[in-house]
């Protein structure tokens, strides 16, 4: 008679003994996309639901620890001698360590940030997963503050994701513009932007043309003046509420626009986390699931404009999102909060559940001990 298989949740022995090792592997990839941010999140959350250990990896650590390594495959061999072989392993790059590793000792993790929810049959598979926990928010709103300790509120972050289409630059600022006039003051804080500089800037410049252009207007004698004739008819709507909303008033005079460059950030100081713990209101221009995800881990509804896919529309429908192009922009933004979405959490468990799965289908003598191939 043959003897049934035993099948465990658990293996009762991981990679390197009692405790699991997760890493998030960032390999070769940019350390600040939103897929290597994920893997980052993702690890980190499935190392404390495990009680296990959390290693980061990236490219910049590799050559900093083994300088007189060459090679990428020679880096990652003597990171897995000096760490250990992880249980689980995270990041697109992933593919690395398998093949570095012996059969079943790994389990890894490889689709973009984007598809992950879906590939792993998650239902609310509309938002991705992130890296960011209250305790890091509340740092660096902290920091934020000690940076821009004179910003006047609400304070607006304007997020463009990437390119948008042609003339779309000068429409945002437009609806930008709108916005200003709708406050007695605010600060429109334009984020420094990894995939869309170039739009970053045009929109900045554009925004700061149609201040120039209205504030002329204002300083006319009233409606009738030439400056005001000369206005094109989407800005005599902006100038019309200022006239009768506070007429001695300018929108430079009233409204902090600020607009740093993407390599500034990086060699300095980056608003980005900053933004998210202290804005009052979130624009994503473009199409950005990691920046969507992200601002409404926050509480917040988002504003978007020109965002991309019919998936969308999902959120949309679950009350995520609202598009800037139906609202009144002449009107202060409502203040909308939310339940914050859980995706992070609910992509770790998910993984936890196929790692279990795949490890509890083999027997102790099918899953030989893990090593090191080469």
């Amino acid at each position: 008679m043959t003897k049934k298989k035993k099948y465990i949740s658990l293996p009762s022995k991981f990679n390197n003994g009692a405790t699991p090792l997760i890493m998030a592997y960032i390999g070769e990839d940019d350390p600040h996309r939103g897929d290597s941010k994920a893997a980052e999140g993702i690890g980190r959350t499935i190392a404390e639901q495990m009680k296990g250990q959390y290693v980061y990896v990236d490219a910049t650590m590799r050559k900093k620890i083994f300088p007189r390594l060459r090679s990428i495959e020679a880096r990652l061999r003597a990171l897995l001698r000096r760490d250990g072989i992880p249980d689980i392993a995270i990041g697109t790059d992933t593919w690395n360590i398998k093949e570095l590793t012996s059969k079943n000792a790994v389990y890894t993790v490889t689709s973009m940030n984007e598809y992950l929810a879906s590939d792993l049959g998650i239902k609310d598979d509309d938002l991705v997963a992130h890296h960011l926990t209250p305790q890091l928010l509340s740092a660096a709103g902290t920091e934020f503050e000690k940076q821009y300790p004179w910003l006047p509120r609400p304070l607006i972050a304007v997020m463009v994701a990437n390119s948008l289409g042609d003339g779309n630059d000068k429409e945002l600022a437009l609806y930008l513009a709108h916005l200003a006039a709708a406050y007695p003051q605010c600060t429109l804080f334009l984020c420094p932007s990894r995939r869309a500089a170039g739009v970053q800037f045009r929109v900045h410049a554009s925004l700061s043309g149609i201040f120039g252009k209205i504030d002329k207007a204002l300083a006319g004698k009233g409606p009738n003046h030439t400056q005001f004739n000369s206005l094109p008819l989407h800005l005599k709507r902006i100038f019309r509420h200022m006239d009768k909303q506070s007429p001695h008033s300018r929108l430079r005079g009233r409204t902090c626009t600020i607009s740093p460059s993407y390599k500034k950030a990086l060699s300095g100081y980056n608003p980005y986390l900053g933004l998210l713990a202290n804005a009052d209101h979130f624009i994503v221009a473009g199409d950005s699931y990691s920046i969507v995800s992200e601002a409404l881990y926050t509480g917040k509804k988002v504003y978007v404009f020109e965002p991309g896919d019919d998936r969308y529309d999902r959120l949309r429908k679950r009350g995520y999102i609202v598009d800037l192009e139906d609202i009144d922009c002449l009107r202060p933004l409502p203040a909308k909060k939310i339940k914050p979405p859980d995706t992070t959490n609910c992509v770790a468990q998910a993984i936890i559940n196929r790692y279990e799965k795949e490890i509890g289908q083999l027997n102790k003598s099918e899953r030989p001990t893990p090593f090191i191939m080469g």
